[in-house]
């Protein structure tokens, strides 16, 4: 069984994301990790009241951190790769990494809400390139949430 955390880092309107899947479920044991980073703008209200958030990606990078890890890759050419080494940082930007990619000059159309001190994302934001306005999500998340840590 996999388990896996989602981290989100926002320093002004710069940002960093990080998706760490792990081998136990006390996610200390960490098997991969890719990160995104990129620049937020934000770009008006919706009827409903949610922010709109115009997101730039700059970089996507995915790392084996196991030697099990490497050899699933490498045996599944994750991300079209088949040269994966433990601990070794790859940029996957562009790259089709089991149906999700971050292609270079991507941008995604969010909405996003904070009520009491949750931070809660559209529904399923599209990620691509030259988005319509029409791409934005219109409802927030119902499974997703952040809480700030101090």
């Amino acid at each position: 069984m996999n388990f896996a955390r989602t981290t989100l880092q926002y320093t002004d309107l710069a940002f960093v994301g990080t998706f760490a899947e792990y081998d136990d479920a006390a996610c200390t044991r960490a098997t991969h990790v890719s990160r995104w980073t990129g620049r937020a703008a934000v770009s008006g209200t919706t009827a409903a009241g949610e922010t709109k958030l115009d997101l730039s990606f700059l970089s996507f990078t995915s790392t084996a951190l196991t030697a099990t890890n490497t050899a699933f890759n490498n045996t599944n050419a994750y991300c079209g790769l088949t040269d994966w080494a433990p601990s070794v940082e790859r940029n996957v930007l562009g790259a089709a990494c089991y149906g999700f990619a971050i292609p270079v000059g991507g941008v995604s159309l969010d909405i996003y809400r904070v009520d009491a001190g949750t931070l809660r994302f559209g529904q399923s934001p599209a990620i691509g390139r030259d988005l319509p306005e029409s791409s934005r999500p219109t409802m927030l998340s119902a499974f997703q949430s952040f809480s700030r840590r101090r």
